[in-house]
């Protein structure tokens, strides 16, 4: 509230504006803020392409299982193990080359029926990966 001294009027609050060190600090705390945003977009970044690269694994692991139930009963009566191949996919983020390896094994599992198994693995950020799909068989 105004007082009146001397014939002048007195303000008790300073209405200059922002001093230089409550902009900086204002400053500090914006700076703060976009950096744990940008960290947060950094994360999700990683994930999303983790995430693709497993959806591309899957869909390898699927296409390799429907190859092998598709040669036949003649074909996977016999187990066979190891059966890998290495496939180079290019990746559809950020148009990256990664190196995909895909196993296959086959097991008797009764007179009449096979377990397939079909496992991708790849690596990310020098980390290791890999997607197993199993799936059974059953002859006439």
């Amino acid at each position: 509230m105004p007082t009146l001294v001397s014939n002048r009027l007195v303000c008790r609050f300073n209405i200059d504006g922002f001093t230089l060190i409550e902009l900086m600090v204002s400053l500090m705390i914006l700076i703060v803020g976009m950096l744990g945003l940008l960290v947060g977009l950094n994360v999700a970044m990683d994930v999303n392409t983790r995430n693709q690269l497993r959806d591309e694994a899957v869909q390898l692991a699927d296409d390799r299982m429907r190859l092998a139930k598709s040669n036949g009963a003649a074909t996977l009566a016999a187990p066979f193990n190891n059966l890998s191949a290495t496939v180079t996919r290019s990746s559809r983020i950020r148009a990256a080359k990664t190196l995909f390896t895909i196993g296959l094994t086959s097991s008797a599992v009764g007179n009449n029926s096979s377990m397939l198994s079909s496992a991708v693995s790849w690596t990310y950020k020098s980390q290791p990966f890999t997607q197993e799909l199993i799936s059974a068989k059953q002859y006439p």
